[in-house]
């Protein structure tokens, strides 16, 4: 297994430069900076500044940002291990974890006019797509259908050998899988999600603004594309659904393709 060779204690989060495409930042969510996730939701109320990257790796970040930005680099591509949007359930874990720490970074990408930004995360044994938004639950915020106030995506890749977040629920708490199943058709930003089936995640960035998202799983041996996704060049989101694309795959296996191009 390639490994990096660093010296003791080095940070883990650093950043990677693909020309002008693609800049992809790396972050480290879990130990550095970190604060023990809440056991409530009443002890995120009583400490909503709390920390999940740490002051130093926080302004780390919004620099490497910046610097992108202002270097005319097509696309900023966020690696990182927890699931970024908002996704209205208790998962103290998660940014949901760390609300104040969450607005911060997106008040910054508002501020300073951030575009083309692609979460991609890992973590939770399941498959999503959804647009970032600041509070994707206020309509006069957020649109869904045209995803008008999202900043934003966030692309969540299953686990390859790691048993499903769907099997394991259904297995270990048939009342929380069902409440998962139910809450999934309440979030007005997902785009696609799939919580039964392993695999990976491949994305495709070029300079023509266009963007080939393909969860691919072990369902389907040729693993075509599940959708396609573009945000335009200088937006700040992909684009709005198209009727074969993410928004009516919930039950795609990987079968499924819609094309945008710019």
């Amino acid at each position: 297994m390639p490994v990096r060779d660093t010296a003791a204690h080095a940070p883990i989060h650093r950043s990677f430069r693909f020309g002008d495409l693609a800049d992809l930042v790396m972050l480290d969510t879990r130990l550095e900076g970190r604060e023990q996730p809440a056991a409530s939701p009443q002890d995120i109320a009583s400490n909503p500044a709390r920390e999940l990257l740490g002051a130093a790796q926080e302004a780390w970040l919004l620099g490497e940002l910046d610097a992108s930005q202002a270097s005319g680099t097509r696309w900023r591509l966020l690696g990182q291990q927890v699931v970024f949007a908002p996704l209205g359930n208790f998962n103290p874990d998660q940014w949901d974890g760390y609300p104040q720490a969450r607005r911060r970074i997106l008040e910054h990408l508002g501020r300073a006019g951030i575009d083309n930004v692609v979460f991609l995360t890992g973590d939770i044994h399941s498959s999503w797509a959804l647009d970032v938004a600041p509070d994707p639950y206020d309509r006069a915020r957020y649109d869904g259908q045209s995803g008008h106030g999202a900043q934003a995506v966030e692309f969540v890749t299953p686990g390859i050998a790691s048993e499903p977040l769907g099997h394991y629920l259904a297995r270990r708490d048939p009342e929380a899988h069902a409440r998962m199943v139910e809450g999934i058709e309440q979030q007005p930003h997902l785009r696609f999600a799939d919580h039964t089936n392993r695999g990976f995640v491949s994305l495709e960035v070029n300079a023509r603004r266009r963007s080939e998202l393909a969860f691919r799983g072990r369902a389907h041996r040729s693993a075509e594309p599940c959708g396609d996704r573009a945000p335009r060049n200088g937006a700040r989101r992909r684009e709005p659904p198209e009727p074969a694309g993410l928004a009516t795959c919930r039950s795609c296996r990987g079968s499924r393709r819609a094309d945008r191009r710019g």
